[in-house]
């Protein structure tokens, strides 16, 4: 099994192949200009070609650049969401774990406490019985705050993929409300206007 590094490195070739293409291309566009004839402006000529190639380049640049982060976005998701399974998964392994664990636990005492009991009368039988509620409700408790644990990890983990969407929801509802508040402003110079 391949590293995380390993698979990442591999992921950044395709930009590299692409900016030495835009280099090589630049280098075969320069090479392919033709003499001028001596009465042209040959500054501007070049200044021109120039100006045009180096757009050019920039422009595939910037939609490698936007294609390569839209596909490392893409990947960084599917990452945090296959380690928040695996996550869940294994909290969930260790609470039935745990859970397992109290109830021998408990059952063992119990055991014990059956064992050593010589039930006389009955003031002693409800002392047992007291004894034995207490340590019943007790381990209840324990197993409720574990529960309670496994949801708190779980809501944490839900909280950060919420917290991942909402960030590009709140940029995209910030340009919305910028855009109505233009909206609004005009609206109330136009009233302004029909009351003077």
């Amino acid at each position: 099994m391949k590293s995380r590094r390993e698979r990442h490195k591999r992921k950044k070739l395709p930009f590299k192949k692409i900016l030495i293409g835009a280099v090589l291309l630049i280098g075969v566009v320069g090479s392919s200009v033709t003499i001028t004839f001596a009465d042209q402006d040959i500054e501007s000529l070049l200044t021109n070609w120039f100006d045009n190639t180096k757009d050019e380049a920039l422009q595939d640049l910037e939609e490698a650049v936007s294609k390569e982060q839209k596909e490392q976005t893409k990947r960084l998701k599917e990452e945090l969401q296959s380690e928040v399974e695996a996550a869940e998964k294994q909290l969930n392994q260790f609470t039935e774990e745990q859970k397992e664990k109290i109830l021998k636990e408990l059952q063992r005492y119990t055991d014990q406490l059956i064992d050593s009991i010589e039930i006389t009368n009955e003031e002693k039988e409800k002392e047992i019985e007291t004894k034995l509620y207490y340590i019943f409700e007790e381990a209840k408790e324990k197993m409720n705050t574990i529960l309670l644990e496994e949801k708190q990890q779980k809501q944490k983990a839900e909280q950060a993929e919420e917290f991942t969407e909402n960030e590009t929801i709140e940029t995209e509802n910030k340009d919305d409300i910028e855009g109505n508040d233009k909206v609004d402003e005009e609206s109330k110079t136009g009233k302004d206007k029909e009351e003077k």
